[in-house]
């Protein structure tokens, strides 16, 4: 038996528009980020989110950094996609 996590399991275009998807609906939160494995950078959209419901400015941030992974997520090959942010876990532009 091999030990795969879900993630490993699914073909790599599928983990592009999943992870697009989830940026997009709750990006706000982080859930792309705790998707791909980066706690770390999912914690920090997280934050910011929760913060954001009281402080505008951080929530338009973090707004725009979900838009932006989104735009990264889907312009990349599914190769690039893998390599990046499935094996090498880049948080950050």
């Amino acid at each position: 038996m091999s030990e795969n996590t879900p993630l490993q399991s699914l073909p790599t275009t599928n983990k592009r528009i999943i992870a697009a998807a989830l940026a997009f609906f709750l990006g706000c939160f982080g859930a792309h980020k705790f998707y791909l494995g980066l706690n770390k950078a999912g914690i920090i959209y997280l934050v910011l989110g929760v913060v954001g419901m009281f402080v505008y400015p951080a929530l338009i941030a973090v707004i725009v950094l979900s838009l932006f992974d989104i735009f990264k997520y889907l312009t990349s090959t599914p190769e690039e996609f893998e390599k990046v942010y499935v094996v090498g876990k880049k948080e950050w532009f």
